[in-house]
């Protein structure tokens, strides 16, 4: 675990925040419905010497949060270029919520029902990072989106503030 001082001058906007969030009902129900390690996943967002976390949360959408309000996560850095098209396709969904129906259509791949969930009225976290970054449409929770990641090269840090 290293310090978040000690990394934040290295975070990029674009690289991504994995939390496990296993302290709340709902980050307990995420991991359990996904079978993953990840409850909720982010962006890095840098503007001039901030640095903010871009997040697609429950009946509020994309929203802006400083990322040392997260206490414990983890970092991953990779060589994506954030644009200024990325960065606008990011800050598009910006307070256009989603739904409880979307949170249980992707729920219901525990058990082996799927729907397709890939419009952009349908964007839960980490739906909302894999369309941000473009990947695959089949990408959809938070462990998911850090799987790809990592099976790209990215590199991972876990960090407390």
């Amino acid at each position: 675990m290293v310090a978040y001082n000690d990394v934040r001058d290295a975070m990029r906007s674009g690289d991504v925040i994995a939390c496990v969030e296993a302290k709340t009902f709902f980050g307990w129900l995420i991991r359990w419905a996904t079978r993953g390690r990840y409850a909720h996943v982010g962006f890095v967002w840098r503007t001039g010497n901030r640095v903010f976390m871009l997040e697609d949360r429950f009946r509020q959408g994309v929203t802006i949060r400083s990322l040392s309000d997260v206490k414990e996560f983890d970092w991953i850095a990779f060589d994506k270029p954030w644009d200024g098209e990325v960065e606008e396709r990011a800050l598009s969904r910006l307070q256009k919520p989603y739904g409880v129906w979307t949170a249980i259509k992707i729920g219901l791949r525990r058990i082996g029902i799927y729907f397709d969930i890939t419009s952009a009225s349908e964007h839960v976290c980490s739906l909302y990072d894999a369309w941000v970054l473009g990947m695959p449409s089949n990408v959809v929770t938070p462990t998911e989106v850090v799987d790809v990641l990592l099976f790209n090269g990215a590199k991972i840090a876990s960090v407390k503030v």
